[in-house]
């Protein structure tokens, strides 16, 4: 969205530029052809006051149409600069609702951060701003070599996205789902990076627990699997034990297989 607004900005210098040079011909003419006759009158031995009246006529009418198609086109520019800015704003405010997030320097060093970021680590702005993202890193994943490649990518101006699990104030462990995006300047460089998050502790811990129920279910049970019409599609080793088969000698099977 800042490049949005860079290029707002561009345009209007652009259409400042344009302007001033599509009318500086038109007046330069002007001023040359009434010049001319100037000289001409003088040369003849007629007034040359009345050619210097049209002169300044001619320049005022020259000047007040480049002032108002000048205004015109500047009016129009701004009000297309603004209806940007105030819809990128209003974008930007509607993400800030609903999401974390947190501004980074290309060194890692924390800028600052939204309520939704600060109500899901338990800090305060001033607790983090200025301290490095690894603050909220779990020791295994600070230390990874994965960790330094990632800022290296972000310098670079790749986005990044994932899962990670973050350690918040006072050791709370929280999972963040976030993606992270470099923000680039009018001149095509990155200078900071935006992470959006969601917290995703709920959603995930109803999954591991979930997966621990099905882990269990198959340290009891005899379970098995099909495609609907009838082939095997796995089975757990309890079933294999308890029927005498391996995976390999019934998966793609048929379920008739078990029947007289």
């Amino acid at each position: 969205m800042e490049k949005e607004d860079d290029q707002a900005k561009k345009e209007i210098n652009t259409k400042l530029e344009s302007l001033f040079y599509a009318h500086k011909e038109p007046v330069d003419k002007l001023v040359e052809l009434v010049s001319s006759k100037m000289a001409v009158d003088q040369k003849d031995g007629e007034d040359a006051s009345v050619s210097g009246i049209w002169l300044l006529v001619g320049v005022g009418l020259a000047a007040i149409c480049v002032v108002g198609a000048f205004s015109v086109s500047l009016l129009r520019s701004i009000a297309k600069t603004e209806a940007i800015l105030l819809d990128n704003a209003g974008k930007l405010a509607a993400i800030d609702k609903v999401q974390a997030q947190i501004e980074f320097n290309l060194d890692g060093t924390v800028i600052t951060a939204n309520d939704n970021f600060l109500d899901a680590t338990g800090y305060t702005l001033d607790e983090i701003k200025g301290k490095h993202h690894s603050t909220f890193m779990l020791e295994r994943d600070r230390v990874a070599p994965s960790y330094k490649t990632f800022w290296e990518k972000l310098n670079r101006g790749e986005y990044q996205a994932g899962d990670a699990q973050y350690v918040g104030k006072g050791g709370n462990e929280i999972w963040i789902r976030a993606t992270y995006n470099p923000i680039f300047n009018s001149s095509g460089k990155v200078y900071k990076v935006v992470k959006f998050a969601t917290v995703v502790t709920e959603e995930l811990n109803l999954i591991a627990d979930f997966q621990g129920q099905v882990n269990s279910v198959n340290k009891s049970q005899a379970v098995i699997e099909f495609a609907l019409d009838g082939t095997i599609l796995t089975a757990n080793e309890n079933f294999q034990k308890t029927l005498g088969y391996s995976l390999d000698e019934i998966k793609g099977r048929h379920h008739s297989m078990f029947v007289d």
